[in-house]
């Protein structure tokens, strides 16, 4: 069911901010946070920045391992917001801060049925597809989302958690996603190996037409973002 604060559409999770005005942003203390995400947000598209080509230029900088971040400096903001928590362990594993703290984000989680709620029927069909493969729908499988407090311009990370899965769920939600019409390829970060997804049907000025996805055991990772800086951001703090 739409839950009454699902107010983003699918195309655009973000008709409302669009990328082309967006930079480096200063911090989001004391904005007020937007609704909450819905699958609109992450329209599950994966590619490289530049389609065919690598996440990152040769001899980048590889994400490494920085200290736990501060918790968040607006949690009255977040816990303001009248989102689901159905498994903190889960939202646990997705960072409060990205960009040395200028962007602050609150985190929920719900069923992947609750989330995809809002989404197309070829997003719907994508997911269900890929669960299915596992044994497992989307009402059983849950979904913990990341997204700023201010808006939703710069990146959405979420973890899809598959219980029981016991090959590489990465490389089948690009299968999946493939199925549907998505460009999938590799990208590289550092010594991270990526799996992209591009959503050719979205309004690249956006921002939010591309997502780069890895595993580990039983969650699937996604940071659905253009800009490097938020990618390299966002893999050094989550699990590796």
């Amino acid at each position: 069911m739409t839950r009454p604060w699902r107010t983003l559409s699918l195309l655009l999770c973000l008709a409302a901010i669009l990328l082309g005005s967006c930079g480096q942003r200063e911090s989001s203390k004391g904005k007020t946070p937007g609704p909450k995400p819905s699958a609109s947000t992450s329209s599950i598209a994966t590619g490289s920045a530049s389609p065919g080509g690598s996440a990152t230029p040769a001899g980048s900088p590889s994400p490494s391992p920085s200290p736990s971040p501060s918790p968040s400096p607006t949690p009255d903001l977040c816990s303001s917001l009248p989102n689901p928590h159905i498994n903190p362990t889960l939202e646990a594993d997705l960072p409060t801060v990205l960009a040395a703290g200028s962007i602050d984000l609150c985190r929920f989680s719900e069923t992947l049925s609750d989330y995809l709620g809002a989404a197309s029927s070829s997003q719907v069909k994508i997911y269900t597809n890929w669960v299915v493969g596992f044994g497992r729908t989307p009402q059983d499988v849950d979904v913990a989302v990341d997204f700023p407090v201010a808006d939703m311009t710069d990146v959405v990370i979420l973890a899809v958690e598959i219980p029981g899965a016991k090959t590489d769920l990465a490389s089948a939600f690009g299968r999946a996603a493939a199925a549907e019409g998505r460009t999938v390829g590799p990208a590289q970060v550092g010594d991270r190996n990526l799996i992209e997804v591009v959503d050719p049907t979205l309004d690249v000025t956006t921002g939010h037409y591309i997502a780069y996805i890895y595993s580990k055991g039983q969650i699937c990772y996604f940071i659905v973002t253009d800009k490097h800086e938020q990618l390299v951001s966002a893999l050094i703090q989550l699990p590796h």
